[in-house]
């Protein structure tokens, strides 16, 4: 399926309180210069006070100062040799909802069996296997393998998810958005990354 069709279908099948079918969908961030990292984000839902703002790019990186990238790339500065143009940078789900990801009660649903399958199409055909993806949230982490692995368990024991044990079949690297995770507090997976990274 393509990007429209899954609209169609999220439309057809989904509670209009949960549907937003706002196109076009935010595009992906692309550096400049050679890819070494792929981040994902969950989708660009942010509705506040009854408002969505819309982004050209996501996470609104057409302003790289933008408050919704704030803490991934405060974490992202943290690591040896940090280039912004050597990352690729998309959501999971394209789509626009009308609440919170983590109050939709169907984003799982929605994510696995409609955007996951586009989203590895689209890495696949864009990047070679090594390159890692980094998650900015543990919600990704539920629908791309099957196995519950607690966030702080990840950072306390420096857990990287190998490629046979997830969908997207690459080196998956919990890289959370929330202030807990900030890298700051966890200078050991900080040391780890920096070693696998670059």
């Amino acid at each position: 399926m393509n990007e429209f069709q899954i609209l169609s279908e999220i439309k057809i099948k989904y509670p209009p309180d949960i549907y937003d079918g706002f196109f076009p969908f935010p595009s992906p961030f692309r550096g400049q210069k050679q890819i070494k990292v792929i981040i994902l984000g969950t989708d660009p839902g942010n509705c506040i006070n009854g408002k969505t703002i819309r982004f050209n790019y996501v996470f609104g990186l057409e302003n790289r100062e933008s408050p919704y990238f704030k803490q991934i790339l405060k974490n992202l500065c943290l690591l040896k040799n940090f280039d912004f143009d050597e990352i690729y940078i998309q959501n999971v789900c394209r789509c626009y909802f009308k609440v919170d990801t983590y109050k939709n009660k169907y984003w799982n649903e929605i994510a696995r069996k409609y955007w996951l399958p586009l989203l590895k199409q689209e890495l696949d055909f864009l990047f070679e296997p090594r390159i890692p993806v980094f998650i900015t949230t543990e919600k990704i982490l539920d629908i791309i393998m099957d196995k519950k692995i607690n966030a702080s368990r990840i950072y306390k024991e420096n857990i990287i998810i190998e490629k046979e044990e997830n969908f997207l079949t690459r080196r998956i690297i919990a890289f959370y958005r929330h202030q807990r995770y900030d890298l700051n507090n966890w200078p050991e997976y900080l040391k780890h990354l920096q070693k696998l990274i670059y």
